[in-house]
């Protein structure tokens, strides 16, 4: 069964390699949800903390672009862990082994990091979604 889960990575991803070479990425993501109460106001539920980790090609490219607070949408197979601590009290951890992992774009834009932009060839001169050419009495696309 696939999980879809959107939130923020509460620290930048990291990547290991595996004796065989393949490389596995990992990093925490932070769900917050927002549920009402009985009059009917918005309050934040507790934010739910899933580790998420994701291994070979996409992992590299994870580790380059995910960073402490990047809004990211994870879907992948869930599991529950279960240790005890030091001090002999038994924890449990939520993890996702992601399939998929994509910038989130629900409260806006991608941000840029340095270093990381892929330059794009610039629109032919006739293209009219390139925004300018204002051919057909409209500046932008319809949507």
């Amino acid at each position: 069964m696939t999980v879809i889960y959107e939130g923020n990575a509460t620290k930048e991803a990291e990547v290991r390699f595996t004796n065989s070479g393949k490389a596995v990425a990992s990093f925490n993501l932070a769900v917050n949800t927002r549920s009402k109460d009985q009059q009917g106001n918005f309050q934040d539920d507790p934010p739910l903390f899933v580790k998420v980790t994701v291994w070979g090609k996409p992992a590299e490219a994870v580790s380059e672009s995910v960073r402490k607070g990047t809004r990211v949408i994870v879907a992948g197979r869930q599991r529950m862990t279960e240790w005890t601590t030091r001090d002999g009290e038994t924890r449990q951890d939520l993890e996702v082994t992601a399939d998929h992992v994509g910038l989130a774009l629900t409260f806006g834009p991608a941000q840029h990091v340095q270093g990381q932009a892929r330059q794009s060839a610039p629109a032919p001169a006739n293209d009219p979604w390139a925004g300018g050419g204002n051919q057909g009495g409209y500046d932008d696309p319809p949507f």
